[in-house]
């Protein structure tokens, strides 16, 4: 995460953030990232990527999700296999 400091309320505002989730051999199933912090207290969403693996281990696909903000989810954007 990184943080910007807010000099008007002498705290620390959420700027950007990755979440990422691993599969059992240590390989990036899914990444999220976070842009900006919300005036409710928590994350925008911006994109988010999975990413699946055959039993090999090879990569198999990655879909893409964007962030749509009036609806609050995310819509798939981009699929690769």
């Amino acid at each position: 995460m990184v943080h910007n400091g807010d000099t008007i309320n002498n705290d620390w505002l959420g700027y950007y953030k990755r979440e990422f989730a691993y599969n059992h051999n240590g390989k990036i199933t899914l990444e999220i990232v976070y842009y900006g912090w919300h005036i409710n207290n928590d994350w925008f969403g911006y994109q988010k990527e999975v990413t699946t693996y055959d039993n090999n281990g090879n990569q198999t696909s990655v879909t893409r999700y964007n962030w749509d903000i009036e609806n609050k989810d995310r819509n798939e954007y981009s699929k690769t296999e």
